[in-house]
């Protein structure tokens, strides 16, 4: 009897363990089927999060969003789908962003989202084919910005653009979190140690603290485009020889500039636009002579894609970059004739603006005008 019951037993093992061995890839299988339901219910958050994105950028539900579909996404603009060749670049590019942002928080708990320190860098986040979604845009930077600078205080958020006039709503962005913040610990609700920002501006390959006033100031703008026209297109090399070149880092900034300065001008001295302060005969007849049809003529390259952004300081230059095709030296050359023109125009104001103003130096430039 006892060598049946230990015959019994060992074969009650060996069946209990077959069992756990067949159940092994059924546990295998749940746990996949798991995965994949956490995965597809991640997906499902960040597909809301992208559309609500999308919907706050375009302030309608319908207006732009991901369809899900079989393996992939499709969208839908206004109730209709549409390939994704027939999205404009300024669509693509806030898809993208809305998709950058619902990454940030990928595999990680909804009441945990923004709570682990993060570095973000966005590199022009706004560009010149996004400009009629502009305000959108920069309403879900705002927002995004602030989900990630109050939830924990050890993550930092870094923009960079080329654009002086998006330099100025980012430094607004900033300045708001930090207001609110203010607010939210005057009520007794804290929720984040001070937001401390800083503005840098790249001249000559380095970065330079730019205050967001000085930035955007005339007299300052002024100053850069003399101080450009200055220059010329050399360089010391590493040898200490002086070399030739053709592209400076200013180079990227210099044309827009350029574009709010004769506005500024125009619109301060005369009360008109860039392109009326060359139609305006009784304005152009201030200019002598030997300049004035040349003038006209090569100074109205600066009218091309600008608009009014200096008049009571409520418009902006947007992002497009009419220079930007132009080499260096002619860069350099367009800025000393624009120096030339406004020094006809009103030499008082320009000396009364700018240190150290050379006259003689003017004068020379006045010649490449003949």
């Amino acid at each position: 009897m006892f060598e049946q019951f230990e015959a019994a037993s060992v074969k009650h093992q060996g069946l209990k363990d077959n069992l756990i061995t067949a159940k092994s890839p059924l546990a295998d299988v749940k746990n996949n089927i798991a995965q994949i339901k956490a995965q597809l219910a991640g997906q499902k958050v960040a597909l809301d999060q992208i559309n609500d994105s999308l919907a706050h950028v375009f302030m309608a539900r319908n207006r732009l969003k991901l369809i899900e579909s079989d393996n992939c996404y499709r969208v839908q603009s206004r109730g209709e789908f549409i390939t994704t060749n027939q999205l404009s670049v300024g669509e693509r590019n806030v898809i993208s962003l809305c998709y950058f942002f619902s990454r940030i928080n990928s595999n990680v708990r909804a009441d945990q989202a923004y709570q682990r320190p993060i570095f973000v860098v966005l590199d022009d986040p706004i560009s010149s084919f996004d400009f009629e979604n502009k305000i959108g845009i920069l309403s879900l930077l705002r927002e995004e910005l602030e989900k990630i600078l109050f939830n924990n205080f050890e993550s930092k958020v870094m923009v960079m653009t080329h654009d002086a006039e998006i330099f100025q709503h980012v430094a607004k962005i900033y300045s708001d979190i930090e207001e609110r913040r203010r607010f939210l610990d005057k009520a007794g609700q804290p929720v984040a140690p001070k937001i401390i920002s800083h503005s840098y501006q790249l001249i000559s390959g380095r970065l330079t603290e730019a205050g967001t006033k000085s930035f955007n100031d005339y007299a300052q703008q002024l100053k850069e485009v003399y101080n450009y026209a200055m220059s010329d297109n050399q360089v010391t090399d590493e040898n200490g020889q002086d070399t030739k070149v053709d592209y400076a880092q200013e180079d990227l900034f210099i044309g827009n500039t350029m574009r709010r300065v004769l506005e500024a001008f125009s619109t301060f001295c005369f009360r008109c636009s860039i392109s009326a302060i060359f139609n305006d005969q009784d304005i152009m007849n201030i200019i002598p002579d030997i300049h004035r049809e040349f003038l006209r003529t090569f100074m109205y390259r600066l009218v091309f894609n600008s608009e009014s952004h200096s008049e009571e300081n409520i418009k902006s230059q947007p992002d497009s970059n009419s220079a930007d095709f132009i080499s260096h030296s002619e860069l350099i050359k367009t800025a000393r004739l624009l120096i030339v023109f406004m020094d006809d125009l009103n030499a008082l104001h320009l000396r009364k603006l700018i240190p150290d103003f050379d006259e003689n130096e003017v004068q020379t430039w006045g010649q490449i005008a003949i």
